[in-house]
């Protein structure tokens, strides 16, 4: 008894006609069209996390500009141009707050390590990535890695060797990632005497000659807290 009513229902029922649905349909989607593309439009880009790089470079960098559609504009075609220009940056998160904002979030590496190719220092960060070429003069503030012969280091990607021991760039980015966790660079170029006697403290302040040599700019000392009456006199 069901089934017949609802079949009556729809007999009597009226329908309207294909043409009317198929216009309203139409006139629908060009609605949503011209709200996308008329109330839609990039006017505020803000960058976060950059250190490194100005504000004006990611931007430029990444090709979003104002006036852009905000559904239209391609995220991860934005970040691959960020990368690919700017090798200091080692992540990005693009997002989009309705109804003109774009942000960009960056997370930029650290140069923790150089590697000599030829008479070239290249910078690498932690993950082996080349960053930059540096001079002597900035490579001392950071560690030298030796064994590896690289292949054709390029600015923004990752260290190759030419013999293709991916085993030693893997190990380095163990130790590197390390180094960075433990907030470790700035012992860096340090040296340290532990457990030295109060006593030769002083000669070995003369033996160190520190505002001649250049090569000990940096000095760590480690003296026993138990050294009771001298330690009192120093």
């Amino acid at each position: 008894p069901l089934m017949g009513l609802m079949q009556k229902i729809r007999v009597k029922g009226s329908k309207a006609p294909d043409w009317l649905l198929a216009a309203f349909s139409i006139i629908i989607v060009l609605g949503v069209l011209l709200a996308l593309s008329v109330f839609f439009r990039v006017s505020k880009i803000t960058v976060d996390g950059n250190s490194f790089y100005t504000e004006e470079q990611i931007i430029q960098a990444s090709g979003i500009e104002d006036g852009d559609n905000m559904f239209f504009v391609n995220r991860f075609s934005a970040a691959s141009r960020i990368f690919a220009k700017l090798p200091y940056v080692q992540k990005v998160t693009i997002s989009r707050k309705l109804p003109n904002h774009v942000i960009i979030e960056i997370a930029e590496s650290q140069e923790l390590a150089y590697v000599v190719s030829g008479d070239t220092y290249w910078a690498i960060d932690s993950n082996g990535k080349v960053l930059e070429k540096v001079d002597s003069k900035k490579a001392k503030n950071l560690i030298r890695v030796d064994g590896l012969s690289l292949k054709r280091p390029k600015v923004g990607q990752q260290i190759e060797t030419k013999n293709g021991d991916t085993d030693k760039i893997e190990y380095l980015a163990t130790i590197l990632n390390g180094i960075q966790s433990r907030q470790m660079m700035e012992d860096i170029g340090f040296y340290c005497v532990d457990n030295l006697p109060i006593a030769l403290l002083e000669k070995f302040v003369e033996l160190s000659d520190l505002q001649q040599n250049a090569e000990l700019q940096k000095v760590a000392v480690g003296i026993d807290i138990r050294s009771g009456q001298a330690l009192e006199e120093l």
